[in-house]
């Protein structure tokens, strides 16, 4: 401490440091006040245990799941580990949970598939000729033939064979 009061910087220090004597006021004697818990301190207690202690006990990482629902702040400690909360915003959650949906839902779709085949098959054949039947294959036919050669002009302009060519100009596409 003396080095540093001979040092230089010192002048600039000095000035805002003050050190307070005491002036004794009375006749009372004041000794010294140590706490209690200075004086005795506690037995050391076990130190609480981390998540990473926990997840180390339990197998470490990628083994160990962290428990989210043990820090929830709930009225009651037992609905931490509840499936479904009985009551959300005030109102029953069980009200809105049907057992038999998924049931209903196995025969809404049987029934939608049954009526999509019904309506496939009678869409198809119902009431056409020989002739008509005829023409709509051929239409079909034609109506395919057109979107490949719109591929092949999109993907390649230069026909790939001469074959598709003929097809081309018998059906007056080109």
């Amino acid at each position: 401490v003396e080095q540093k009061l001979h040092g230089s910087k010192i002048d600039s220090v000095v000035n805002r440091i003050h050190v307070a004597e005491p002036v004794q006021r009375d006749d009372k004697e004041r000794g010294e006040n140590i706490p209690e818990s200075v004086l005795n301190p506690p037995e050391m207690k076990e130190p609480r245990k981390t998540e990473k202690d926990l997840m180390n006990e339990n197998g470490g990482a990628g083994v160990y799941s962290v428990d989210v629902n043990k820090h929830y702040l709930l009225d009651c400690e037992d609905w931490k580990y509840d499936k479904i909360p009985e009551f959300m915003d005030g109102f029953n959650i069980a009200d809105f949970v049907d057992p038999d949906i998924l049931k209903r839902l196995e025969e809404l779709e049987r029934e939608e598939e049954a009526a999509g085949n019904e309506m496939e098959e009678e869409e198809l054949v119902e009431d056409l000729t020989d002739e008509q039947r005829a023409a709509l294959i051929a239409i079909r036919k034609k109506k395919e033939l057109i979107i490949s050669a719109k591929r092949m002009k999109i993907s390649n302009p230069i026909p790939r064979s001469n074959n598709h060519l003929v097809q081309l100009v018998n059906l007056k596409i080109i």
